[in-house]
């Protein structure tokens, strides 16, 4: 307890002389100012990020302001000072507040640098001073010279030849900030008007501009922020493209820019997103700058860089590729990089840390596949990468934690049919079961994930061509009686994934030996047992098993039956007609009366329209709601016809067209609509598929749908971004923008 407040003892001291030296020496260096705001903060508890700062700064302010009407002038004027000197710093303000100030300011200038006052030369030097001081007769001079003049036995003033006390050097504060202000001032100025000389024709006059640059921006690092809210770093970016004495000088100037803030690495990452040429160009300096540990840390974290490298590194342009996919191996130093990498669909030093990295890195990796939202094309990508191995491995060999996260990864990967064939070839499905009938070591979860799993494993049997080689999931009659007892003896979530997989392999080429080994183990009365279920999704899979299992029925007659009569087809007819009639609900709908006389005695108010903001019914106003049509089309979004699914669609994004997409919006959210609209994202049918796009940008738009299914959308869209056509691509692009993926500005797409 005495160590602690100890230390906060010393915290506070410190912060003491900085202010105090602050007002002092009248300190005007900006990072001075912002290094002790964040001093203060951290001794008193408050957050160090720009907002919480922002937040405290106006009640400090506030906070003057109760000091004077208490009349306390001695406290004000203190606190006077250690505001004049808090406000230097700009860690409070947004890249938007600061561009607006600096702007705003050189405006305020003029064009045309200064000269010196006649006040601001040292007598003895003749230049500009730097530390004024003033000795005991009254005259000022710059420190270094009058303390040489002194030095060499010197003891009468230079200008009035008095005799001096070469003890008593005062530094002028005043003079000294007044010469300050003046360097400030122009060069403030100069900064702006070097920009349009970099355009020039005349190499010797870009040069020497260049040069002037680089030398302001290692003075101090206000010039190289000042630099930055120029926007120089576009126009240097083009001058890689010159010869190399330039190329070489605008590179250093680049490379101090971007070690020294964090803005200037963001501008180069928006410059990816540009024009072909000054992206090549980009990417290139990118690759340079992440040879330093400082400029490297801060790439990985500018928002929509990853992304854009992943797709550079697949570009036409060959040199443009090897430096995106060099940068690439360059940021994966990193596992939030590499997370942010396999979120871009590129999975490479994922999978490398999948294999060979240490325990703690490999669990973060498994989570990374077990959590995201992955496409049809990520699961190949993986699966071709060898992403089965170290998984299985775990799941027999790691920690319940470790076994838990590699389930539910093998179980996001093993709902493509196509993986889903390829795992049980690859022999996945001993150590599922084997981690499914150990009672004693699995955890319910992890469980439950082996249960799913086997069960996208038996609905891939289905898919199977005839001219293959029938692959059975199930390959004994002892794993076949296991699986099934086991239907009495868990959980809902996992005896659903269990009656699924019976389902599912009932409708497989080993359906006849799977009919014939249930049959003889009573199963249809463990069934019967089931359909008083208490949970309804259970009691529906029992039916559809039941189904697979009756006798007596001609199954491929039935079939054929229910494609003829066009069940999908009389679906997406109805849907149709409801798009029609709801189309007209908003016209239809009747305006909410005013109430008159005595509200006492007045009927009661009819119900208002969620969406159309007035008195629906079925049979005026056509209303969806009022109808309770909204669930049965969600439901319908989940049938296999494309033409069903968009007809349905088309129906439901009537209900947030124009003003109504708020209202709209949560009425479909309350409906579950939005994950199957986002399945879409990834449908073969074009339409269906930019259809998808259009409501996800317009539902997006709303806060509360971004954040709740945001994640959701995410793999989906990138992929779209990589591999879709031009018109959808843009599409994808911009709703990843409301999604904080991609910056609002980038064209790259």
């Amino acid at each position: 307890m005495q160590r602690a407040e100890f230390r906060a003892a010393m915290a506070e001291e410190e912060i003491l002389e900085k202010i105090e030296s602050g007002i002092q020496e009248r300190n005007v260096d900006r990072s001075y100012a912002n290094n002790l705001l964040v001093l203060i903060a951290e001794a008193v508890g408050i957050p160090t990020e720009r907002s919480a700062l922002k937040k405290e700064f106006e009640e400090f302010k506030n906070e003057i302001e109760s000091t004077r009407l208490r009349k306390d002038e001695a406290e004000a004027i203190q606190m006077d000072q250690i505001m004049a000197l808090l406000e230097r710093a700009d860690a409070t303000s947004s890249p938007r507040e600061k561009e607006i100030k600096h702007f705003s300011k050189r405006k305020s200038l003029g064009s045309q640098p200064l000269e010196p006052l006649q006040s601001f030369y040292c007598p003895i030097t003749r230049d500009v001073m730097e530390d004024p001081v003033e000795t005991s007769s009254g005259q000022t001079f710059e420190r270094r010279a009058i303390e040489k003049w002194f030095a060499d036995g010197n003891k009468l003033c230079p200008l009035t030849m008095t005799s001096l006390n070469t003890s008593v050097l005062r530094p002028n504060k005043t003079l000294r900030q007044s010469i300050e202000e003046w360097k400030d001032r122009n060069t403030m100025i100069t900064i702006g008007s070097i920009k349009p000389k970099l355009n020039s024709e005349e190499e010797d006059e870009v040069l020497h501009s260049l040069e002037q640059l680089q030398e302001l921006c290692e003075q101090r690092d206000l010039h190289r922020e000042w630099v930055i809210l120029e926007d120089y770093v576009p126009t240097l970016i083009q001058l890689l493209a010159k010869n190399r004495d330039i190329r070489n000088h605008a590179l250093v100037i680049l490379c101090i820019l971007a070690k020294d803030t964090d803005n200037a690495i963001e501008s180069i990452v928006r410059s990816l997103g540009r024009r072909v040429g000054e992206r090549k160009l980009a990417v290139e300096l990118l690759l340079e700058l992440s040879k330093c540990h400082l400029a490297r840390d801060c790439i990985g974290k500018v928002q929509g860089c990853i992304l854009l490298l992943v797709t550079m590194s697949s570009s036409d342009d060959s040199q443009a590729a090897r430096d995106a996919q060099a940068l690439l191996e360059n940021l994966s130093f990193s596992d939030q990089n590499i997370i942010q990498m396999a979120k871009a669909n590129y999975f490479r030093h994922l999978l490398q840390r999948l294999s060979t990295g240490p325990e703690d890195v490999k669990l973060t990796m498994a989570t990374t596949l077990a959590e995201m939202e992955l496409t049809d094309h990520n699961k190949e990508s993986l699966f071709e990468g060898g992403v089965l191995g170290p998984l299985l491995h775990f799941v027999s060999h790691g920690d319940t934690h470790m076994k838990n996260v590699a389930a539910k990864a093998l179980r996001n990967l093993s709902s493509l049919p196509k993986i889903g064939l390829q795992m049980i070839k690859e022999a996945a499905v001993r150590p599922l079961l084997d981690t499914l009938f150990n009672h004693s070591t699995s955890s319910s979860s992890l469980r439950e994930h082996a249960a799913g799993t086997i069960m996208h494993l038996a609905v891939s049997t289905m898919s199977q061509e005839s001219s293959q080689i029938p692959v059975s999931l199930l390959e004994s009659d002892e794993d076949i009686l296991m699986l099934f007892s086991l239907i009495n003896l868990t959980g809902p979530e996992i005896q659903q994934s269990i009656i699924q997989t019976f389902q599912a392999l009932c409708q497989s080429p080993s359906a006849p030996i799977i009919k014939t080994k249930l049959s003889q183990c009573a199963a249809i009365q463990v069934l019967v047992q089931l359909c008083e279920h208490d949970d309804p999704c259970v009691r529906a899979n029992v039916v559809k098993l039941f189904c697979c299992l009756a006798e007596g029925g001609d199954e491929v007659a039935l079939a054929e039956h229910l494609l003829e009569s066009g069940t999908t087809l009389t679906k997406k007819r109805a849907a149709i007609s409801l798009c029609r009639f709801s189309e007209s609900s908003l016209v239809l709908s009747r305006l909410i009366p005013k109430r008159k006389g005595f509200l006492c005695f007045s009927a009661p108010p009819e119900t208002v329209c969620p969406v159309h903001g007035g008195i629906c019914s079925t049979e005026s106003s056509f209303c969806l709601i009022e109808a309770d049509a909204v669930r049965p089309l969600v439901r319908i979004l989940g049938e296999h016809d494309p033409g069903a699914c968009e007809a349905s669609l088309d129906a439901l994004l009537t209900l947030i067209e124009g003003e109504r997409l708020q209202s709209g919006s949560k009425v479909l959210g309350e409906a579950n609509a939005i994950p199957p609209i986002i399945k879409f994202l990834g449908s073969p049918s074009p339409s269906l598929q930019e259809k998808a796009l259009h409501a996800l940008e317009r539902i997006f738009r709303l806060v509360d749908f971004k954040m709740k299914y945001g994640a959701l959308a995410q793999m989906p869209l990138v992929d779209i971004t990589q591999r879709g056509s031009g018109s959808v691509k843009s599409l994808a692009a911009r709703i990843l923008a409301h999604l904080n993926v991609l910056h609002d500005q980038s064209s790259y797409f």
